[in-house]
C-alpha cells in the first residue's frame, strides 16, 4: 500500500513540475496551466479515495482469504489490488520491494495457484468513468456453462468419427490433433523407397483410411504382419525377445516385404497402435474386437434386484381389460393403488430397496397401468371439443361451434324435461317417472387393511331404480359369480322387435325415420301398436309411428318370454377364491360359507369389468 502511495505521489509531483514549466514558458497562458493544475488536484483526490481490492481463494494448504496487505506480508503473498477509478490503470506494478512478491525468498517449495474471485461493492456511479464494468453488488465469475447430456455425447461421437477417418479433431482438452498424412519414405536396409511406388502406397493409405473403425483398421494391419519365433539362442541366461516380426505389403496378388518404419509411414499409424496389434495376435492367434466402451457400468443393478421388484409388484392383482382384452395384453390395477403406496410398502418388506426410478420403469416394462376412476362423459362432447383444438381453417371452427352450440342445448333440454317429469311425478299420483343406471362395480369385501391391496376381490354390480313419484331407490345387487357384466348379459330388445315386427322407415305422414336420432318415445296401451315419438328434447310435436297391420292380432310379451342366460353358478379363477380365503379372518364369520362355495375354473383370467380403455392406451 505505501509503495502504490509513493509511486503515485512522484507521478504527481512530475505532473505539477510538468505545469510550473508550462506556467514559466508561456505566462501567457495562465487560464490553461489552472486548468491543468485544478485536474491534476482531483486525481490526487482520486487516488486517496478508498482501493477496491479483490479476495484471493486460498487452497487447502493454507485455509484462509488473504484480504489485507498485511496478511499478504506474512505468507510472503501481496494482494492483487484492482484499480476502477477513471484514469488508473490495473496492470500497475508497486516498486516497493516489500509489497511485491518476490519469489527469491522463497523456500523451495513451489507456490500453489490460487483461484481469484471477483467482489465488486455497491458505489456511486463515476460520471467520469467510461468503462462498463458489472454491475454494484454482484459477483462476477467467468466459469462456462456446462453442455447437455445430449450435446456432450455427439461431440464424443463425431470426435471419434474423425478420429477413425484419419481427419483432424480437437481433443476433449482442446487439443488439436492433425490429419494422418502419407509419410515419406528415408533410406533403409531393405530399400523400400525404391522398390514400393508411390501409387501403392497412396492406394493402400486411402482403403485403411476409408475403413472407418478401430477393430476394421487393427482386422486390415493384420495381414501385413507375420509373427515367428526367434531362431537364435543364446545359451546364458534366457533373452528379452522370444519372437521377431516380419513385415510385408500386399497389393493385389504381389507382395513387398517391407521394413516395420515403412509400413508405419504407409499406414500414417502410430508405434503403439501397431505394437498393440502384435500382441494381440502373439495371445490369441488374431486381432480381437477392441474393449473400449464395453465395460459394464459400476453402478448396474444386479438381476436379483431387480426379480424381486417384479415379484413385488406381481403380488398386487391386476386385470384385464374387459373390452379391449382381444386387442392388448395390458393389465390394470386398482384405481385405489398408486405407484408411491405400491413403493412404500415395498420399502418397508426390503431392507436394500432399489430407488423409486428404477421401481418405477420396471413397473413400466411390464406393461402395467393404474384403472383409472370412472367418470360418464359425453362422447360427442368430446369429439367437439377436441376438433377445435387442432382444426385452423376458420369456417370448421364456426361449423364445429355451431355444433357443440346445438349438442349443448340438447342436453339442457333433457335435463330440463326431466326436472318437468320429476314435478310432475310429485304432484300426480297416475304419472310413474323413474332412472335407472348401472353403478361403478364394487370390490368386495371392502377392506382398508394393506394385505388388502394384495389380493383379488370378488365384483358385485348395482342396477340402481329410482322412483321419482315415491323417491325411493331400489338396487338390484348381484355378485360375478351369478351373472357377469357383459354385453351378452342384456337382452337386446331390438332383435326381438325384428323377429316380432317390421321394420319401417318413413312414419304415419311420410318422413325419414331413423332410430338412432329418436330422443323421446311416448306409449299409449290404448293406441298399441301405434307410439309417438320426438328427435328433440325441445319443442311438443310428436311424430307418429304405426305398426298396425290388417287382419292380425297382437298380444304382449310377459317376462317370461325372455330366455334365460345361465343354468348354474358362474366360476370365478382360482387365484381369486385362494385371495378371497384368505381375507376370512378379516370378515364377519357369518358369511365365510359363501365364500367356502364359490365355484372356481382353473382356466379362467382375471377380468376387471368396469375397465373400460381405448384401444391405444
Amino acid at each position: 500500500m505505501e509503495g502504490v502511495q509513493l509511486q503515485r505521489d512522484e507521478e504527481n509531483m512530475e505532473h505539477e513540475e510538468t505545469i510550473n514549466e508550462k506556467k514559466s514558458d508561456q505566462p501567457g497562458e495562465t487560464k490553461e496551466i489552472e486548468s491543468c493544475k485544478k485536474k491534476a488536484l482531483e486525481e490526487v483526490d482520486q487516488y486517496g479515495e478508498e482501493i477496491k481490492e479483490t479476495t484471493l481463494e486460498k487452497d487447502d494448504q493454507y485455509g484462509e482469504n488473504i484480504s489485507s496487505g498485511s496478511e499478504g506480508k506474512e505468507t510472503g503473498l501481496s494482494p492483487t489490488i484492482l484499480d476502477f477509478s477513471s484514469g488508473s490503470s490495473d496492470d500497475f506494478i508497486p516498486n516497493s520491494e516489500t509489497d511485491s512478491t518476490d519469489t527469491s525468498t522463497s523456500t523451495g517449495k513451489p507456490k500453489k495457484r490460487y483461484t481469484k474471485k471477483l467482489i465488486i461493492p455497491e458505489s456511486s456511479d463515476d460520471s467520469d468513468s467510461t468503462t462498463s464494468g458489472p454491475e454494484p453488488g454482484c459477483s462476477h465469475s467467468n466459469e462456462k456453462q456446462r453442455k447437455s447430456l445430449k450435446e456432450r455425447r455427439a461431440d464424443r461421437q463425431s470426435r471419434l468419427m474423425l478420429r477413425n477417418a484419419g481427419k483432424s479433431y480437437v481433443t476433449k482438452l482442446g487439443k488439436m490433433k492433425p490429419e494422418r498424412n502419407l509419410g515419406p519414405l528415408t533410406d533403409c536396409r531393405m530399400k523400400c523407397n525404391i522398390r514400393i511406388s508411390h501409387d501403392i502406397r497412396e492406394f493402400i493409405f486411402k482403403e485403411y483410411w476409408g475403413l472407418g473403425s478401430y477393430d476394421e483398421r487393427a482386422k486390415y494391419t493384420e495381414r501385413f504382419i507375420k509373427i515367428n519365433k526367434k531362431k537364435t539362442h543364446t545359451i546364458e541366461g534366457k533373452g528379452k525377445r522370444e519372437y521377431s516380426n516380419t513385415y510385408k505389403i500386399v497389393y493385389f496378388d504381389e507382395d513387398y516385404k517391407i521394413c516395420k518404419s515403412c509400413l508405419l509411414k504407409t499406414l500414417g499409424e502410430s508405434n503403439r497402435f501397431l505394437q498393440t496389434v502384435c500382441e494381440k495376435i502373439k495371445k490369441y492367434g488374431r486381432v480381437t474386437k477392441s474393449e473400449r466402451g464395453r465395460a459394464a457400468s459400476y453402478k448396474k443393478i444386479s438381476n436379483e434386484r431387480l426379480k424381486d421388484v417384479e415379484q413385488h409388484i406381481n403380488k398386487f392383482p391386476a386385470y384385464e381389460s374387459h373390452y379391449s382384452r382381444s386387442k392388448t395384453a395390458k393389465k390394470y390395477l386398482s384405481s385405489d393403488l398408486s405407484l408411491n403406496t405400491m413403493y412404500q410398502l415395498y420399502c418397508k418388506e426390503n431392507s436394500n430397496p432399489v430407488c423409486k426410478t428404477v421401481y418405477g420403469k420396471v413397473f413400466k416394462d411390464m406393461n402395467l397401468s393404474f384403472k383409472k376412476p370412472s367418470i360418464d362423459t359425453c362422447n360427442k362432447c368430446n369429439l367437439l371439443q377436441n376438433k377445435l383444438q387442432y382444426l385452423q381453417d376458420a369456417e370448421q371452427i364456426v361449423q364445429v361451434r355451431e355444433q357443440l352450440r346445438l349438442h349443448q342445448e340438447s342436453y339442457e333440454s333433457a335435463y330440463t324435461e326431466k326436472r318437468k317429469d320429476k314435478a310432475l311425478a310429485k304432484t300426480n299420483s297416475d304419472v310413474c317417472v323413474i332412472a335407472f343406471d348401472l353403478q361403478q362395480c364394487l370390490p368386495t369385501p371392502m377392506l382398508n387393511t394393506q394385505s388388502a391391496f394384495y389380493k383379488r376381490q370378488l365384483w358385485v354390480f348395482n342396477l340402481t331404480i329410482h322412483d321419482f313419484t315415491t323417491d325411493n331407490a331400489y338396487c338390484y345387487m348381484w355378485p360375478e359369480c351369478i351373472i357377469e357384466m357383459a354385453w351378452t348379459d342384456f337382452y337386446d330388445f331390438a332383435m326381438f322387435a325384428k323377429n316380432n315386427f317390421t321394420v319401417k322407415k318413413t312414419n304415419a305422414t311420410g318422413e325419414k325415420f331413423i332410430w338412432l336420432n329418436v330422443r323421446v318415445i311416448k306409449f299409449s296401451k290404448e293406441q298399441f301398436p301405434v307410439f309417438e315419438y320426438k328427435e328433440s328434447y325441445v319443442g311438443d310435436d310428436y311424430f307418429v309411428m304405426s305398426y298396425d297391420k290388417r287382419n292380425k292380432d297382437y298380444s304382449l310379451v310377459g317376462i317370461n318370454a325372455v330366455p334365460k342366460c345361465y343354468n348354474g353358478p358362474i366360476p370365478i379363477s382360482v387365484l381369486k377364491k385362494r385371495d378371497l380365503i384368505s381375507l376370512l379372518e378379516y370378515i364377519d364369520p357369518s358369511v365365510h360359507d359363501f365364500y367356502h362355495g364359490l365355484v372356481t375354473n382353473s382356466n379362467l383370467r382375471d377380468v376387471d369389468p368396469d375397465n373400460i380403455v381405448s384401444d391405444n392406451e
